[in-house]
């Protein structure tokens, strides 16, 4: 049996944050979670998600913000639409995200899982 469940990769190191959105988003959405850009990047080599959500401070020698470059730079994966999800809330944070294509740009502090998950339904419709 297939899974038709939209793919999502989420990118996010807070792990605390990470199992509350599993379980929330477990039955609408095949999520995966990535803690860090290698990681992610194992992640892609095996899949295509429809979705990737994107924290920009990351552990490890690779950011968020480099993580959308190489994204963008990738033929494969640069149509995928992303979603940055930071407390990163200066306007230079924000327009540089976008500069690498981001779809939205969210600010963690001011948004509730609901207003997350409508984020993400509205990018992928």
């Amino acid at each position: 049996m297939s899974d038709s469940r939209k793919k999502i990769l989420w990118i996010e190191d807070d792990h605390l944050l990470g199992t509350i959105v599993s379980k929330d988003f477990a039955g609408e959405f095949n999520l995966m979670i990535a803690i860090n850009a290698d990681e992610a990047f194992q992640i892609l080599k095996g899949m295509t998600p429809d979705l990737i959500i994107v924290d920009l401070v990351l552990p490890g020698d690779k950011n968020g913000f480099e993580i959308l470059k190489k994204l963008s730079e990738d033929s494969r994966l640069k149509d995928i639409p992303s979603i940055v999800l930071s407390n990163l809330s200066k306007q230079a944070d924000i327009d540089r995200a976008m500069s690498f294509g981001a779809k939205k740009y969210l600010v963690k502090a001011t948004m509730s899982l609901e207003q997350i998950k409508q984020e993400v339904r509205a990018v992928m419709s």
